[in-house]
């Protein structure tokens, strides 16, 4: 039981950031962080391996480069956050034990090296770092429309008619809905194959060593359930530029982070019902995403025959 509550835990800090991050083991070496994390807590960072990671919202714990010495790794709490700048501002809890960004001011959003979202020693403290203060789990309305209104059948109506920035404008935002919509079908996919290591690798009562239960997480995630390839977009962004929690209201509704950590509890029943529920939101988000790339492509065709026939420059296709 024990086993399968740390899995549940542990695999929920590396899906819960998308099967496509990469992960890695910091130790706390200093009081900075006091109370929350203490000299020796041991934190898995989850961070995506391209690009930056999304945006972190003030009270997120994140693991940042120094900006004065780059390889060496501090753990701040994220306070302001400015993206017109690119910078956000790190601190420590106690403010009297911290270097931070009241001293040498607000950092590169590129120097962010991940989100701290697991405590994974010592024994006695190991579990789920806080969530950033106040904040709730919903499927921001805004979010909802815009797909939707992307998805329409009347979308793509009368674009030969439409100026080239609309093109442009139009292909933008179904790539970033392409994006977010991936992302979201990611932590579906996390969430299952946690669900499906329950239903069909029974928990044994001895537990694991937790310094190698973190090292074996991807080959738990990675054993669920068989899934076709995709359609072979490359995507243009790697991660969506918004709160990872204005997506997941129907996901968490299923099986929310507080959720996975009961999931040994449940019966084998209660946990296929779990498994359907949400290959049911894997399969209709798999039918959006292709609808997004038809749009992509149909928009991509116009901007090329533009292009061909003289109405667009090479910059004007490329921008």
């Amino acid at each position: 039981m024990r086993t399968r509550r740390l899995t549940a835990w542990a695999g929920l800090a590396v899906s819960a950031a998308g099967l496509w991050r990469s992960f890695r083991r910091v130790e706390v070496t200093g009081s900075s962080m006091s109370p929350t994390l203490r000299p020796g807590d041991r934190l898995v960072v989850v961070a995506p391996p391209l690009g930056p990671p999304p945006w972190p919202k003030p009270g997120h714990i994140v693991a940042v480069r120094d900006p004065r010495q780059p390889d060496r790794i501090l753990i701040k709490r994220v306070g302001d956050v400015n993206r017109a700048a690119g910078t956000v501002e790190v601190v420590g809890d106690e403010q009297t034990a911290s270097t931070d960004s009241r001293t040498f001011g607000a950092v590169s959003r590129s120097l962010i090296v991940g989100r701290a979202v697991y405590r994974y020693g010592p024994s006695a403290r190991r579990g789920p770092l806080p969530p950033p203060w106040g904040v709730p789990s919903s499927l921001m309305t805004s979010h909802k429309d815009e797909f939707d209104r992307i998805l329409t059948s009347t979308y793509l109506d009368g674009i030969e008619d439409r100026s080239l920035g609309d093109i442009r404008a139009m292909r933008t935002e179904c790539q970033e809905a392409e994006v977010a919509l991936s992302y979201l079908r990611r932590l579906v996919q996390g969430r299952l194959d946690i669900v499906h290591a329950y239903l069909e690798h029974p928990g044994s009562d001895q537990p694991p060593d937790l310094s190698a239960l973190v090292e074996e997480l991807p080959d738990i995630l990675s054993s669920g359930p068989g899934r076709p390839p995709g359609p072979g977009h490359l995507p243009q962004l790697f991660t969506p530029d918004t709160e990872e929690s204005d997506l997941t209201a129907e996901l968490d509704a299923v099986l929310g982070p507080d959720q996975i950590a009961s999931l040994a509890d449940l019966g084998v029943d209660q946990l296929r019902d779990i498994a359907t529920r949400l290959e049911a939101i894997e399969q209709r988000l798999s039918s959006d995403r292709r609808a997004l790339h038809e749009r992509i492509d149909v928009l991509q065709a116009e901007l090329v025959e533009r292009h061909k026939t003289g109405r667009a420059t090479v910059d004007g296709l490329l921008s």
